[in-house]
Order: structure tokens, then sequence, then C-alpha cells
């Protein structure tokens, strides 16, 4: 893992100088990147119909998060991307220790090993302002919640 990558998520900023709302110029990948956040509450309403309504609504509270951090506040100074990124940590570690089968958990670190490719190529493009950016954050806000079903 990128020294760069781990200290982004251990010890987040609540700044952010690289990509902003006005750099987008491409209307619907922009929309897509905004609706991508709330593939987080559909799996948390996913939960709670199958009986796991603590997961569920944590799934939804990690779909607020990254909307305020991702969207609302893309390209500002904002406490919401450290929230963010302690959350999502926390629920990860979560996930993973309620997880009670070996098969789904060698699932889950095959798609956290792909989801982490996705976030890292975000974060490096991300840094060098480029609207790549909300296609590698975009696949990585598909897979996470995936990873919450199994």
């Amino acid at each position: 893992m990128p020294k760069e990558l781990l200290l982004g998520i251990i010890i987040p900023r609540f700044s952010q100088d690289g990509l902003s709302k006005e750099d987008v110029k491409n209307f619907w990948q922009f929309e897509i990147y905004k609706l991508s956040c709330f593939l987080y509450t559909i799996a948390g309403i996913i939960k709670i119909f199958n009986g796991s309504k603590y997961n569920g609504i944590c799934l939804m509270v990690q779909s607020l998060t990254s909307y305020m951090s991702d969207v609302h506040t893309l390209g500002t100074n904002s406490k919401w991307h450290a929230v963010d990124r302690y959350y999502a940590l926390v629920m990860s570690i979560y996930h993973f220790y309620i997880i009670k089968s070996m098969r789904i958990i060698i699932i889950n670190v095959l798609l956290a090993i792909i989801g982490f490719k996705y976030l890292k190529n975000g974060q490096k493009l991300y840094s060098l302002n480029d609207t790549n950016f909300l296609n590698e954050h975009t696949k990585w806000h598909f897979i996470a919640p995936i990873m919450t079903l199994f």
C-alpha cells in the first residue's frame, strides 16, 4: 500500500486541493458519479429486508457521508472529508469482523483488492486534477456496497 494513500486513510485531511465541480466537463459523468454515492443506501435497504437493520442503517449513513464528502464539498475544505474516510474505515473493519464464512472472506478480500485499485487510481488522478478521477471513484462506489452484501 503506498505510503501517501495509507496516510490519507489514517490521517485524513479537511482540505481538498484537486478536482472541483467546475473542473468537470462531462455532465452525465458527474451525474453518475453523484448517484453512485447512494449505492450504499440500496445495499442498506437490502440488508434491512434481510433482517440486518443495524448494518442497513450504517450503510445508509455511509451514503450520506460519501455524498457530502465526494460531491457536496468536492474541491473545498470540509470536515466531511475526514468524517467520510474515518467512517468508511470503521465500517470496513466492522464488515470484515462480522463475516463468519471463509468463502465470503475470500470473496471480500478479492473485491477489496479490486476496490483498492480503483481507490488508489482515483487518489492519484484526483491529485493531478484529472476528471478521470470520477470514473475510478465511481467504480469504488460500486465495489464497496457489493462487498457488504456478501
